[in-house]
């Protein structure tokens, strides 16, 4: 095997363990079942501050959902009705209507 093959490879290994002790954290100490979870958890936390906002009452939930770098709406939308219950479009037009 060459050299830089073998590079490549002890690379990824280094990149992979110093992974790890953040994943435990994640998982472990903050109670999150993953990192996409925990990533997830903070981009609802930013729309519903976007949400909350008078300023940004014409903005579009898509506009919003992207803005906290959720990959799309479909993603957008599973996430937060897994945390809520409720799909993003319900809770916002009773926002807009209360």
């Amino acid at each position: 095997m060459s050299r830089t093959r073998i590079s490549h490879v002890e690379g990824r290994r280094a990149d992979r363990d110093a992974r790890i002790p953040v994943r435990r954290h994640i998982n472990g100490g903050l109670g999150h079942r993953n990192v996409s979870d925990y990533l997830n958890e903070h981009r609802i936390a930013e729309v519903r501050i976007a949400l909350a906002a008078a300023s940004q009452a014409d903005v579009p939930l898509l506009t919003s959902a992207m803005g906290a770098r959720f990959g799309n709406l479909v993603m957008f939308n599973r996430v937060f009705k897994e945390r809520f219950g409720k799909t993003p479009s319900t809770v916002w037009r009773r926002h807009l209507e209360g």
